[in-house]
């Protein structure tokens, strides 16, 4: 099975004992991949995520290391999935004040557009890639992406897809 592309954000906090939490969610037991375990928002790239305006692009180390193993727009769609992944599982926005306001935008940033915000590719930091197996069913390209919880703006809740929606200390992340 050929792997396909997906983006996945850790968001992080930093409490005042200098303590780390990471927000995670439970996928439903429905879920075909990795159901009732707890993960990072993310999913899988979608056709028009390439072409999504933003409020800021994406900073040069980010597509630097992207590009070494994909195209730029291919890099460009994987931050923007992240973003908008992100936005649908949680409600929160990676965001700045839409550049173009009443512009046409893709069907599937539609809601994201209607916060008044563009994608803020730029407060994203890239750190990892993993490849599924190729024992597993479903296989997945995913590029790791964090940011700070400060450069969020929005109210946790999102479409449903991640359950229990959580900081999580990052010791109990095993």
């Amino acid at each position: 099975v050929r792997p396909r592309d997906a983006a996945t954000l850790i968001i992080y906090r930093v409490n005042g004992a200098g303590t780390v939490a990471v927000l995670m969610g439970e996928r439903h037991r429905k879920h075909r991949f990795l159901p009732q375990r707890y993960v990072f928002p993310g999913g899988q790239v979608d056709p028009h995520d390439s072409r999504v305006r933003s409020a800021a692009p994406m900073r040069g180390d980010v597509e630097a290391l992207l590009t070494r193993k994909a195209t730029p727009a291919r890099a460009r769609a994987l931050v923007a999935a992240a973003v908008r992944e992100t936005f649908e599982e949680t409600g929160l926005v990676i965001g700045a004040p839409d550049p173009a306001p009443g512009k046409p935008v893709p069907a599937n940033w539609r809601t994201f557009f209607a916060t008044g915000m563009a994608p803020a590719f730029d407060r994203l930091s890239y750190i990892a890639r993993a490849v599924t197996p190729a024992t597993r069913p479903m296989r997945f390209n995913a590029r790791f992406f964090m940011i700070d919880a400060a450069h969020t703006t929005g109210d946790l809740g999102g479409d449903g897809e991640l359950l229990n929606l959580t900081f999580m200390p990052l010791a109990r992340t095993r």
